[in-house]
């Protein structure tokens, strides 16, 4: 199944892409990179199965997009400054 991971190169996030994978999964990811890390998806980016993408998902053309080419979404993105978080 093509699954889509926001905020994939975070902590929690990236583990999450690295299970979808090993499930047989492809994924795309995408992150602004606020605060997640691309060496977070280091043992994982070079797979074919991975595509890693740097985007905005307040970006509504961009996500309209990314949306059309998958059949699950993980939303694990997020601001973590709540006080201004978007």
């Amino acid at each position: 199944m093509r699954m889509l991971v926001t905020g994939g190169s975070g902590f929690i996030g990236s583990h999450l892409v690295e299970r979808l994978l090993n499930e047989g999964h492809e994924v795309i990811v995408v992150d602004n990179f606020s605060t997640g890390q691309k060496a977070f998806l280091n043992d994982v980016i070079s797979s074919k199965q991975c595509q890693l993408i740097s985007g905005d998902l307040l970006d509504e053309d961009f996500l309209n997009t990314v949306m059309r080419k998958v059949e699950f979404v993980w939303h694990l993105a997020a601001n973590a400054d709540v006080r201004y978080g978007t």
